[in-house]
């Protein structure tokens, strides 16, 4: 590639995008992310050719003379080969949403290309990307298979004066000898040496710009001590104080083809099934499985050189839990002119069980998410990867630095600048300016809120958008004294939105006469979602009639097409167009639409419109989990642990909107009866970007809150629900699997012998202390709103007999659309490769609503419509019963049958908050999880060592995807209440804007030993197939990481002597706990 003239602030992620190579992600720009992961190649004398990694956000273009760059899509692809990386962290289930897969596959594989037969230390250290969906176990598992099946590197691909720079603002300078180097740097000793890039988010974040910069990059005197992206003097250099070395240094001075080898491969003597020009280039071995044993017999004359008189081979699958033979396999050698399998005696051996489920059924099997291969290839295409059409535009936003104050825009700077086309503002809104949720209005383009968007920019690329969108002046006059916080600010001032909710069962009073009271508070900080795809809008203006065609990363495509109110046009003039999503949450829905109704204004240019957040701008504009405050204001304890009594009092900071919150006071009691309970809830109005909703919509704050007040295992049983109970709204359910997922667990952990050896090591350690939990969960399944528990699905049979399927629901990582197209195979007796689901579509299906409260796969109405199909083919079926599938939809096009069918759900639920009383739930997903963790009594470390989930998914669907929703959804509670803090000024600004900032949890924070177990035996009447819904319930499981952090804790304070309660509250990091 030759590129003769090179902005120096062109970095190669976004020379990569430029020429479509767009499995190469942007998710941070800081470098901190990985989703940009790719290997550069140098030739050096010395050594030859070098591989490392980098991170293509941060890597100027015009360091990159001679260098190799290797991406995602040049190693492996779906239209040529996928390379053994690719397809093994695919069919490991390591690739939910997608979007950080390539930068994944990038890592392991310039590890590979450096190290052909890794260690799986060398794996954890490699794979320092982020990841947001799996939990990392699946994606290690995958890797982890080169440590004993190395790639061959024959297969690989070979290794394919002073140059000057110079951009709009800056000049490049790269020189190749030392000598260059220093004399550069003599007459140009304010310009910086940019070498590791690590510096570079500087420049890119805080605005700083240099007319000079240098890179040594090609000086080989410099890689004498270190090669990789990170160089030790750079480090230094960068004087940076949250530097992890410079105290240390400071302080110490100084093409193939795969043939079964069965009973077929063997035609006679000397001769297989391979073709002559083949040779066999490996044989394959395959792990066993749980009940699976191989054994081997010879028989000879004599032990050892000589040829077998008889040989034998077997393999034997028992059923799991049962004394049944599934499958045998038994072969025979020496007894005649080939390999022999014992036909008959195989087919006697083997119990004839009916399963009721036929081999090409594929519901309930460990099936790969549909689009994993295309993912970790590089070519599943995101929002942001659809090409730039002719004449398109980027929008840049322009958010407020003040809480609370009226605002006056000047946007004469940012209109000198170049490309610039466009400012808009609210007074280019032609129909309605505000977007309502929850019954109340969040205005656009207004200031109630640091972060707020106040207008937004348009240009002709995102660089000069993003420059002019810096240019504009704001001159701000504040309004009344701001509200942040819950306790100090917004209860004292009594700041609320209305109404504020109440649920009551019993005689609170009265009980509390009776009983030991107990007064407490737990305070739980908000949460970013961090999708590893930041929010992106593509608006493209049809021309006629006021038509508009959105591309959108949102959960919620019907909400999306509300911006025709903002444009002031018929709905049906608007169409939104969803692919998949690299993430959401629950944070793709809201925010969503302010973006798409801004970017659809932009449109009115006739020229398509861009918007795609940054990092930081996403983080800041967008809210996140509503932080809360728990205060017991009396709970009552009988001598036995019972709970008798309790009032407890919830506070949610909303934020600046009360956008979504709800399910808080309905999981008050999470698994436990406490027959006299009074729960009230208010939604703070501040002065912050307004919280939004997040996997589990505030209920793992509330369980966690109830969870503090239960500290003893036998305190927990006693209190639980048992038998035929009814919830504190009224509503009757069987805690039966509860109990089981309960028992099971304690089992599965060994729990009563492991808290016995805590307590020893507790005992014989001074300054290192384990703790040991188990925590339940009962989560209600869909909205409680029942408008929202609706969708439907629209199903097409091609003459070829393929089927395309369109449903209400959107892909982001948690398999709906592969448990989709298992559905329709299972209605329509079809291969799954017979069905394609291309997107989510408004044109398709109409008035759909947001795919959250993991209740994606009940509501989307495939079933019904698949049945109504099947039966439409039956006159056809019964004409030719020994026909094809494509024969019966042949002749259904012959004989005029319509083959397109709708299907819909819509389960009722509802809660009436004045009788405080309902059916909000159709059912309930159960959980139940046991954390160890050793604890550092010095500096607050932590690490887990054994994490055991038995979790209650009903007849699973697919249990590769409910495994790895449960494992995700884990991690992500473990950051919640561990480690993911969001700090803000005093002013109300967001510190904490990246993944240097706020951390996520990374591979590093993996238990050591993870076990997931799924309960057997479940059923559930209320959803296909008897499954469950799972993305959200198994969330609150990490926080038995927190409870058994503070049960460490407790185990150091008794040995100081301070015993009995005392509060730690959520994050518990390092300095909360040390404190």
């Amino acid at each position: 590639v030759t590129e003769k003239h090179v902005d120096p602030e062109t970095t190669l992620l976004s020379f990569l995008r430029e020429k479509r190579l767009t499995g190469t992600k942007y998710g941070c720009g800081g470098g901190g992310c990985g989703a940009c992961t790719v290997m550069v190649s140098r030739y050096r004398p010395a050594n030859k050719s070098i591989h490392y990694s980098v991170n293509a956000c941060l890597l100027p273009l015009c360091q990159l003379h001679g260098a190799a760059i290797t991406t995602v899509e040049g190693i492996g692809s779906t239209k040529t080969r996928i390379h053994p990386v690719q397809e093994r962290i695919a069919k490991a289930h390591g690739s939910q949403c997608g979007f950080c897969t390539p930068g994944m596959v990038m890592s392991m594989y310039t590890l590979l290309r450096n190290n052909p037969q890794p260690s799986l230390e060398d794996i954890t250290q490699a794979l320092t990307n982020l990841c947001r969906c799996t939990g990392y176990r699946p994606i290690i598992d995958g890797c982890r298979t080169f440590c004993q099946l190395p790639i061959d590197h024959t297969q690989e691909l070979i290794f394919p004066p002073e140059l000057i720079f110079r951009g709009e603002r800056v000049t490049c300078v790269s020189p190749v000898l030392l000598e260059e180097l220093v004399q550069l740097k003599t007459s140009n000793p304010e310009a910086p040496l940019i070498m590791g890039n690590t510096k570079l988010p500087d420049f890119k974040f805080k605005g700083v710009v240099h007319p000079l910069i240098i890179s040594p990059i090609r000086v080989l005197e410099l890689f004498e001590v270190t090669e990789t992206t990170h160089t030790l003097g750079g480090h230094i250099m960068s004087a940076n104080p949250n530097s992890d070395l410079n105290p240390i240094l400071a302080a110490g001075n100084c093409g193939w083809r795969e043939v079964p080898l069965n009973q077929e491969f063997f035609l006679s003597f000397g001769k297989t099934v391979l073709r002559p020009e083949e040779i066999v280039v490996s044989v394959l071995i395959p792990f066993s499985r749980k009940g699976e044993l191989v054994r081997a017999f010879r028989q000879a004359p004599r032990k050892e050189c000589a040829f077998a008189t008889i040989t034998t081979g077997m393999r034997v699958l028992f059923s799991e839990g049962f004394r049944v033979v599934e499958d045998v396999s038994i072969y025979f050698g020496g007894v005649g002119p080939k390999t022999a399998k014992a036909v008959q005696t195989c087919a006697t051996i083997v119990a004839h069980v009916s399963k009721g489920q036929s081999d090409q059924d594929p519901v309930g099997r460990a099936i790969i998410h549909s689009s994993a291969i295309s993912q970790a290839t590089g070519e599943a295409i995101y929002c942001d990867d659809l090409p730039k059409t002719d004449g398109e535009l980027f929008l840049s936003l322009v958010t407020s630095s003040r809480a609370h104050a009226k605002i006056n825009v000047d946007v004469s700077d940012a209109l000198l600048l170049p490309g610039v086309v466009d400012v808009i503002t609210a007074k280019d809104i032609p129909g309605k300016k505000t977007r309502m949720f929850s019954g109340y209005d969040e205005e656009m383009l207004a200031v109630s809120c640091i972060g707020q968007i106040v207008c937004a920019v348009l240009a002709d690329t995102r660089a000069h958008a993003r420059r002019a969108a810096s240019a504009v002046n704001i001159s701000y006059e504040d309004l009344s004294e701001p509200i942040f916080t819950i306790e100090q600010d917004a209860i004292k001032r009594s700041s609320y939105f209305e109404p504020r909710r109440k649920l009551e069962r019993g005689n609170v009073e009265e009980a509390f006469k009776s009983v030991d009271l107990v007064h407490e508070a737990i305070r739980i900080g908000g949460q970013e979602h961090f999708y590893m795809e930041t929010q992106s809008i593509l608006v493209l203006p049809v021309r006629e009639q006021a038509e508009f065609k959105i591309y959108a990363s949102s959960q919620s495509p019907t909400s999306v097409q509300a911006v025709s109110e903002t444009l002031a046009i018929p709905a049906n003039r608007v169409s939104c167009h969803v692919k998949r999503l690299g993430g959401a949450f629950g944070g793709k829905f809201v925010k969503t639409v302010i973006l798409a109704c801004i970017t659809s204004v932009a449109a009115w240019t006739n020229c398509a419109v861009r918007c795609v957040l940054e990092r930081g701008e996403d983080m800041l504009i967008t809210g996140g989990r509503h932080p809360v405050l728990g205060k017991y204001k009396q709970v009552g304890f009988q001598k036995d642990g019972r709970i008798l009594a309790a009032d407890i009092q919830i506070w949610t900071n909303a934020g600046n909107a009360v956008d979504v919150a709800e399910k808080i006071l309905l999981h008050l009691d999470n698994a436990y009866n406490i027959p006299n309970l009074r729960g009230r809830a208010a939604a703070c109005r501040t002065n912050l970007p307004s919280n939004t909703s997040f996997r589990g919509f505030g209920v793992p704050q509330v369980a966690c809150v109830i969870e503090n007040l239960i500290s003893d295992v036998q305190v927990r049983e006693i209190n639980m629900y048992k038998g035929p109970s009814l919830t504190h709204y009224k509503v009757e359910f069987s805690p039966e699997n509860l109990l089981r997922c309960w028992d099971e667990c304690k089992a599965k952990s060994d729990f009563c012998s492991r808290r016995i050896a805590v307590d020893t090591f507790n005992e014989q350690n001074r300054w290192k202390k384990r703790g040991l939990s188990i925590i339940p969960i009962k989560y209600g399944i869909a909205f409680s709103e029942g408008v929202m528990n609706q969708s439907a699905a629209l199903v097409n049979i091609y003459q070829d007999g393929s089927v395309l399927v369109t449903h209400g629901g959107t892909e982001m990582g948690q398999g709906v659309h592969t448990k989709m197209q298992q559905v329709v195979s299972r209605e329509l007796h079809i291969p799954m490769s017979k069905v394609y689901i291309g997107e989510t579509s408004t044109n398709a299906v109409p008035n759909t609503f947001i795919s959250a409260a993991s209740f994606g796969t009940d509501a989307n109405g495939m079933a019904n419509a698949c049945q109504t199909l099947y039966q439409r083919l039956e006159p056809v079926r019964q004409k030719n019963p020994k026909g094809t599938w494509e024969s019966w939809v042949s002749a259904a096009v012959m004989e005029k049958i319509s083959l397109s069918a709708t299907g819909f759900s819509g389960p009722d639920s509802y809660i009436d908050w004045d009788k405080m009383e309902g059916q909000p739930f159709p059912y309930f997903t159960y959980g139940v999880c046991c954390s160890e963790v050793e604890l550092d009594c010095l500096t607050g470390d932590y690490r887990t060592m054994r994490t055991n989930i038995v979790a209650d998914v009903g007849q699973s669907l697919n249990p590769s995807v409910d495994i790895g929703q449960i494992e995700g959804a884990f991690m992500q509670g473990l950051g919640l209440f561990t480690m993911e803090e969001l700090k803000f000024s005093p002013c109300g600004l967001l510190y904490t804007r990246g993944p240097s900032q706020y951390k996520i949890p990374a591979v590093c924070d993996l238990p050591l030993s993870f076990n997931i177990h799924l309960l057997s035996d479940s059923n559930n009447p209320h959803a296909i197939y008897s499954s469950k819904g799972i993305g959200e319930p198994t969330l609150f499981l990490g926080s038995s990481v927190f409870f058994a952090i503070k049960d460490a804790v407790a185990a150091a304070r008794k040995e100081v002597g301070l015993s009995g309660p005392f509060s730690l509250d959520s994050p518990a990091t390092a300095e909360r706990i040390c404190l």
